[in-house]
């Protein structure tokens, strides 16, 4: 592969944007597939265990996430001088491996109060620390990929992940052979072709080094990280499935997957986004572009806004859809949750695209962790205390209000220190907090409210065109305003 062609440059951003959005929306497509399969065969004693794993695993992200900006970051500074992989690599996957095994060996310790919290079988336990290891080298040759910036092969590492139990599931379907055993067998051996596939594609830029010196500088300047990265882990799906699985049936634990991977899948979009956003907003404070920034926050994000929204309620009713035809989930299963993590989705959506770039853009690092921490608290207290009374429905109420509080906090403390004055965004955050205690209290009516907030939405827009002449060519004016 020739990495020039595939480098993270401006002239091929936007080649690189869509194959980063396939490789992101194929895997998460190929994963919805999976749990479909296993829905569809009524195989749910089996489904419900396959969660548990994953939501396990997703802990490994704990470990290898900590050190991944630095080792991207210094990764690509390494390679632009050397033409070889991050002199780090074989010290991060040892050290990261070392991590892995002292938790597998402490399990002993501990893995009997975790299966019986999330009342399951040792097996799923230790099987699941065993592919612990495995998903660590995992990310961390999907790591390596990113700091030298082999999109397609980055991308195609996903793509076989998620591929290949999909594949393995038929045959073994077709075999008559299915049971819990090949189905891990099935995820694992996705985990580990991909590991094949990205060794191939690094091993002529790996250089053979260690350097105990280097490894200690990097761990230290990394170690500010741990708790972000912790914090942001209690803010994720994962720990609301924890919670399920503790206080809820098996069935309940089965659905809000199956919402969330919607919900999750959905975020791809704005996560996609981001990125462009990051880089056009660094570049606007670095050259003192004050009042494109301006512009940018008072007049164009509520459009945004407003237009994302309406495209949330239309996406909300194609996700309904498909959980009520192909996942035979009835209306009461799904309609109050997947609506809250839809609006959900909006603020979200806020974040991602503007406020956090701009907080890290300006590298206000302690406003960016308190945020993180009021997130995770409320996500967690929320849980604890709506789950037993609402079920799944408090689960994702207490994700709606995380996201949405955080949000609000950023968003006062921005548009206060930056003068950035609008008011029309807040009409929106009002908009939808009544809407969600409407439909706690009016479940029965959620198409209805739907329908009148499409319309308020509608007015929005059409009040925004007779105000300010919105088009969509003036964002673009906008992205290349000159101070």
């Amino acid at each position: 592969m020739d990495r020039h062609k595939s480098n993270w440059d401006k002239s091929n951003f936007l080649k690189n944007s869509l194959i980063l959005s396939i490789g992101q929306f194929s895997s998460a497509l190929f994963s919805a597939l999976f749990i479909w399969l296993l829905k569809y065969f009524e195989f749910n004693d089996f489904l419900s265990q396959i969660i548990i794993f994953i939501t396990i695993n997703q802990l490994c992200l704990l470990f290898i996430n900590w050190t991944q900006p630095l080792y991207i970051r210094d990764g690509l500074a390494y390679y632009n001088n050397t033409q070889k992989l991050n002199h780090l690599f074989f010290s991060r996957l040892l050290f990261t491996i070392g991590l892995g095994l002292i938790l597998i060996c402490s399990s002993f310790f501990w893995d009997k109060y975790l299966s019986a919290f999330l009342n399951t079988n040792l097996i799923i336990i230790r099987f699941s620390l065993i592919f612990f290891i495995i998903q660590i080298v995992f990310w961390h040759l999907h790591n390596s990929l990113q700091s030298i910036k082999l999109i397609k092969a980055y991308s195609f590492m996903l793509f076989i992940d998620k591929l290949t139990p999909l594949i393995l599931f038929l045959i073994f379907w077709y075999l008559n052979q299915i049971n819990l055993n090949t189905l891990l067998i099935s995820i694992i051996s996705g985990n580990i072709l991909a590991i094949i596939y990205g060794y191939i594609k690094l091993k002529k830029y790996i250089k053979i080094s260690f350097s105990l010196k280097s490894l200690k500088l990097y761990l230290k300047d990394s170690t500010p990280l741990i708790a972000t990265v912790f914090v942001s882990f209690l803010t994720t799906g994962a720990i609301d499935q924890f919670f399920i699985k503790h206080y809820l049936s098996q069935i309940d634990l089965i659905n809000y997957y199956i919402i969330f991977q919607f919900y999750g899948m959905y975020l791809q979009i704005p996560t996609l986004l981001s990125s462009l956003f990051l880089n056009w907003i660094t570049s606007c404070i670095t050259e003192n572009k004050d009042q494109t920034l301006r512009l940018f926050f008072t007049k164009f994000l509520p459009q945004i806004v407003i237009i994302y929204s309406l495209l949330s309620i239309m996406v909300f009713y194609v996700i309904s859809f498909v959980l009520k035809y192909f996942y035979k989930l009835n209306n009461d299963e799904f309609l109050v949750p997947l609506s809250i993590l839809i609006i959900t989705s909006i603020f979200a959506f806020i974040n991602i695209i503007a406020f956090s770039p701009f907080i890290l853009a300006q590298r206000i690092i302690k406003l960016s962790m308190i945020i993180s921490i009021i997130g995770a608290a409320i996500n967690i207290l929320g849980n604890f205390i709506l789950i037993k009374d609402y079920g799944i429905i408090g689960v994702s109420l207490s994700t709606f209000l995380s996201i949405s509080i955080s949000l609000i906090i950023i968003h006062i403390y921005t548009f206060n220190r930056y003068a950035y004055k609008e008011y029309l965004i807040y009409s929106v955050y009002i908009i939808f907090f009544l809407f969600i205690i409407l439909i706690l209290k009016y479940s029965d009516k959620i198409h209805y409210f739907f329908a009148v907030v499409f319309s308020l939405l509608i007015s929005m827009i059409l009040f925004e065109i007779k105000k300010s002449n919105f088009e969509i060519k003036n964002f673009v004016t906008l992205l290349k305003y000159k101070k």
